[in-house]
């Protein structure tokens, strides 16, 4: 996350406890108030015409949420929110642009410059590498464990933000495991997954009668949740006509089951999570935003892997943990890729783990991995090339120069071939085990399938 500094560039590097970004300063050059500005106070600046972003903008032509700067490792990058106008830079329209410093941009009607400060903002990092199901070393991710911390120590709405596979229910969970809410229950509302017509009830509660097939009152999340926590997974996903009541719930605590006159007091904390831009969603008429800002009391936007690679080998020695079965499988491929020279751990972590967001994928490939010897591809470089394992089982081989059999360990053994048909030669196979395809050619053949093939 340290960055070389250079010339107009704004930066971000680690201090002790804490991880320092570079101030940025955007300033009003044309527009209803020139020469006003601000300082970021943060590793982000939201500009827009709602109240309550970080430079507001008394221009009829710019969004409520039109665009933001965020200092991201080391680069100070502007991204269009959605805006109906569009966002420009130097005279370029852009979606998702680095920032310069004296950068031009145009937001509605109104021009904003943008200048590096030679100060810097203090973002505090924790100094564990865990929380509760979350691991990470990384100084995003301990920045990441400074919010949930001091989130998990209070009874405030916390919004989780993040693609999807980067952790938000384990996130959420990790939340409930840590407050003192952690002995009552924890509800999961999953609003992408249920009709629309069902979240209503999911979430209030109906009455016996209220609609046809409800033969007998039944309690909604909030009620069933009441001393502990509700998580609303995937937020965006609910529908408008809904928000209304989940606001009265956030504002004042009481839900109304469908068919029933009377409100009901609960008493429960909040955690939303979302894998989309909810200030997008406002633009585009499809989120209240008196909504967000209820949720949005305390906001953790949670890293893609591929932001923080170094912590593979930690997220890989507790997976392993996790599955203890998988084990041996997994060290005998390590200690075979540290002997050629590779770092077998993270070799093995960047197989196992998807490239764009979280190691969602990471159980299952270790699982698999318990299964399934080690690709005919990692043999060494050097060993000659055979025919698949099933060939030489039936003895259906072609006669082929005499080699060696290579373990999934990367020991040469002897092979030798099955009773089957003669052959001139000894026969060649190599341990193959979840490639598509063989990759040996058969005497001028085309590549065969193996039978181990997935």
């Amino acid at each position: 996350m340290t960055a070389a500094p250079g010339a107009g560039t704004a930066t971000a590097k680690v201090d002790g406890d804490a991880v320092m970004i570079q101030q940025v300063r955007v300033a009003i050059e044309r527009g209803t108030d020139p020469g006003r500005h601000i300082v970021s106070r943060s590793a982000r600046v939201v500009i827009g015409s709602q109240a309550g972003v970080d430079l507001v903008l008394d221009d009829p032509a710019v969004s409520r949420f039109h665009c933001e700067i965020a200092i991201d490792g080391g680069r100070a990058r502007l991204r269009d929110l959605g805006s109906r106008n569009g966002t420009s830079v130097d005279g370029v329209v852009v979606r998702d642009a680095d920032l310069h410093a004296g950068a031009k941009i145009l937001v509605g009607r109104t021009r904003l410059r943008f200048e590096v400060e030679p100060d810097h903002v203090r973002i505090p990092v924790s100094e564990r590498r865990s929380f509760g199901r979350l691991v990470g070393a990384t100084p995003a991710m301990r920045a990441v464990f400074a919010i949930l911390e001091r989130a998990a120590a209070g009874d405030a709405t916390v919004l989780l933000e993040g693609e999807t596979g980067t952790g938000k229910d384990a996130a959420a969970e990790s939340i409930h495991e840590q407050s003192a809410r952690r002995a009552k229950p924890l509800r999961v509302i999953d609003c992408g997954a249920l009709p629309a017509q069902l979240i209503e009830s999911e979430l209030f509660g109906h009455e016996r009668g209220a609609f046809t097939g409800a033969a007998a009152a039944r309690a909604g999340a909030f009620e069933a949740a009441d001393g502990g926590t509700v998580f609303l997974d995937e937020i965006g996903e609910l529908p408008i006509e809904l928000q209304p009541k989940l606001l009265r719930v956030l504002e004042r605590r009481e839900v109304k089951r469908l068919g029933a006159t009377e409100h009901r007091a609960v008493d429960v904390r909040v955690i939303a999570a979302t894998n989309r831009d909810l200030r997008e969603e406002i633009n585009a008429r499809r989120f209240r935003p008196d909504l967000y800002w209820r949720l949005a009391v305390v906001t953790v936007v949670l890293p893609p892997l591929r932001d923080r690679s170094e912590d593979l080998p930690l997220l890989v020695d507790n997976l392993v943990a996790a599955y203890p079965r998988c084990a041996p499988r997994c060290a005998r491929r390590s200690s075979w890729q540290s002997s050629r020279g590779t770092p077998g751990r993270a070799t093995f972590a960047s197989c196992a783990t998807t490239s764009t967001a979280a190691p969602r994928s990471a159980p299952s490939s270790l699982r698999r991995s318990r299964v399934r010897p080690c690709r005919a591809v990692m043999r060494p470089r050097s060993a000659p090339h055979g025919r698949c394992a099933r060939l030489a089982r039936t003895g259906r081989a072609t006669p082929s120069a005499a080699t060696s059999r290579i373990c999934c360990a990367g020991t040469p053994t002897t092979s030798q071939p099955r009773p089957g048909p003669p052959a001139s030669t000894a026969r060649t196979s190599i341990a193959c085990s979840g490639s598509t395809t063989c990759g040996d050619r058969i005497a001028g053949r085309r590549r065969h399938s193996c039978d181990r093939a997935t």
